[in-house]
C-alpha cells in the first residue's frame, strides 16, 4: 500500500477470457492505479467497450499471477509509437492472487491489515534483551497477547502481534514487531463492506493518535485463500517522526473496543464531521481559509445532530411562526415572510460554539478562562467565519491573519475532537485526567 511498482501481463474482461491483450499496470499510493493495454495483430482493443463504466478486468501478470481490477473506467484511446494502438484504464480496486466477478459478492472471511505508527501508538512489545557483556547478550521474545474486541453481531476484531527475525551485526541487533488488526466474519461480506470497515477503524485510529496515518497493507481471505488488496488512499503525507499521541493505547486500552463499537454505530450518521475533520488533522499551511471555513462547518454539523433539542425548538418556533403570520392581513407580505421564519429555530454559530466549549472547558483550556475571554475567542472565530463567506469589506483588516486563522483552526479541531471522544466514552472529565504531553493539545 505504500509503495510503488508496475506489472506486465495479460489482460481480458471475465465474459470473453480468450481475447487477451498484452498491457501493463501502475499503482502507488498516490495515484490511481492505471493499466495500459496495446493493440496486438487481429486485435483492435473493441473487445472493451468504451460506453461501459465500473466493470471488472482481469488479468494474469508474467508469473501466473491471478488479478482483478475493480471501478475501471477507460480514459483514452489512440496510436502509440509506429501506429501501435493502446488504451488507457483508471481501477478503484486491485485484488492479487484471483479472480473475483465483483465487489458486491459476499466472499470475504477475513481481513487483515495494519497502519503506519500502529506499534509506536500500542506501545505494546514482546522484545526482551538483557545484556551480559560488551560481547554477550541474550534474545527472547514472547509475542503479546491478542487483544480481542467485537464489532458487531458478524465481525469480530483483535489486535495481535507478530516478529521477524533479529538482524544481528557487530554494531547492532534490530528487532522488528508488527502490530495488526484482524477481523473476522461469521457470514462472508463484501469487498466494499471490508473498505469501510477499514475506512472507519482507521478514521478512529487517527482521531486518537491526532496523527495523519496510513495502511501500510491489508489482505482479505476468500476460500481459504488470502488474496492482497490495493487502493488509492486520499490522504496527507504522515510523519516519518511520531513523537506525541492524543490518546495512546494504554490510557484507552479498557474502554478500545467498547468506543469503537460506538464510533462505528455514529460514523455514519456523522460522516460528513469525521471526514472533515479526518482530512484537517495535523499541521498544514497550505488552504488556511478553507480549511478554517471547513472546520467551522464541521462544527456546525455536529451541535445541529448530536446536541441540539431540534424537535423541541421545531414545535416551539411553528406555533410562534403560526401566531406572527396570523396577524399579518396582507397575503404577499406572508409569503415573503414564511420561509424566512420556517428555519428560524436554528441557533447560530455564537450559540452553538458557546455551547460547545461550555461542555468542553476543563478539558480544552489548562486554566479555566473568563467568560470575557471566552466570548472574546467566540467573537474573533464568528467575525472572520462571516469576513469569508459574506465579505464584509468592513471587517477587512489590513495585517495578514493567517497565524491567527491558523490558532482559530487548531482549537476547533481540539474543540471537535473532544466533542467525538465524549460520544464514544471519554468525557471531559476523563480527557483532563489523561491527555498526554497536554501541552500540544490544550488550549
Amino acid at each position: 500500500m505504500t509503495t510503488s511498482e508496475q506489472i506486465n501481463g495479460y489482460w481480458f474482461l471475465p465474459a470473453n477470457p480468450e481475447a487477451q491483450c498484452y498491457g501493463d499496470l501502475k499503482f502507488s499510493p498516490a495515484v490511481s492505479p492505471r493499466l495500459t493495454l496495446t493493440a496486438t495483430p487481429g486485435n483492435d482493443l473493441s473487445m472493451f467497450p468504451y460506453g461501459s463504466a465500473d466493470y471488472v478486468i482481469w488479468g494474469r501478470d508474467t508469473k501466473g499471477e491471478s488479478i482483478s481490477l475493480f471501478g475501471c473506467n477507460r480514459l483514452s484511446i489512440g496510436p502509440f509509437g509506429g501506429g501501435i494502438q493502446t488504451c488507457v484504464f483508471n481501477a478503484q480496486y486491485l485484488i492479487f492472487g484471483a479472480h473475483i466477478e465483483s465487489v458486491d459478492v459476499k466472499v470475504f472471511t477475513s481481513a487483515r491489515f495494519s497502519f503506519e505508527g500502529l506499534e509506536d501508538w500500542l506501545g505494546i512489545f514482546g522484545h526482551d534483551i538483557k545484556i551480559r557483556s560488551a560481547h554477550s547478550y541474550t534474545i527472547n521474545y514472547e509475542p503479546p497477547a491478542d487483544i480481542c474486541f467485537d464489532i458487531d453481531d458478524n465481525t469480530n476484531g483483535r489486535l495481535t502481534f507478530w516478529n521477524n527475525r533479529p538482524y544481528i551485526n557487530s554494531r547492532e541487533v534490530v528487532l522488528q514487531q508488527d502490530s495488526l488488526v484482524k477481523l473476522e466474519f461469521k457470514s462472508p461480506v463484501t469487498l466494499e463492506s471490508i473498505l469501510d470497515l477499514v475506512w472507519r477503524i482507521q478514521q478512529f485510529i487517527t482521531l486518537l493518535m491526532f496523527e495523519q496515518t496510513k495502511v501500510k497493507w491489508i489482505f482479505i481471505e476468500e476460500g481459504g485463500q488470502e488474496l492482497r488488496l490495493f487502493y488509492r488512499q486520499h490522504q496527507p503525507e504522515t510523519k516519518d517522526e511520531r513523537q506525541l499521541y492524543l490518546l495512546p493505547f494504554r490510557l484507552v486500552k479498557d474502554q478500545f473496543g467498547d468506543a469503537l463499537q460506538k464510533w462505528l454505530a455514529m460514523s455514519i450518521e456523522l460522516s460528513p464531521v469525521i471526514n472533515i475533520l479526518h482530512a484537517n488533522i495535523g499541521d498544514s499551511k497550505e488552504f488556511v481559509h478553507n480549511n478554517f471555513l471547513n472546520i467551522v462547518q464541521a462544527v456546525e454539523a455536529f451541535h445541529r445532530r448530536k446536541v441540539q433539542e431540534t424537535e423541541r425548538l421545531k414545535a416551539e418556533n411553528e406555533e410562534q411562526v403560526s401566531r406572527i403570520l396570523a396577524g399579518i392581513e396582507n397575503i404577499e407580505d406572508r409569503k415573503w415572510l414564511e420561509p424566512r421564519l420556517a428555519f428560524s429555530y436554528e441557533p447560530n454559530l455564537r450559540v452553538r460554539l458557546k455551547s460547545l466549549i461550555a461542555g468542553q472547558q476543563s478539558a480544552l483550556f489548562t486554566d479555566a478562562p473568563t467568560k470575557k475571554a471566552t466570548g472574546h475567542l467566540i467573537s474573533a472565530i464568528v467575525e472572520k467565519r462571516n469576513y469569508f463567506t459574506h465579505y464584509d469589506p468592513s471587517l477587512e483588516k489590513e495585517e495578514d491573519e493567517t497565524l491567527k486563522i491558523l490558532g482559530y483552526t487548531r482549537f476547533l479541531k481540539i474543540l471537535l475532537t473532544f466533542c467525538l471522544l465524549e460520544q464514544v466514552g471519554f468525557d471531559s472529565q476523563f480527557l483532563r485526567q489523561h491527555i498526554f504531553n497536554r501541552y500540544k493539545f490544550k488550549i
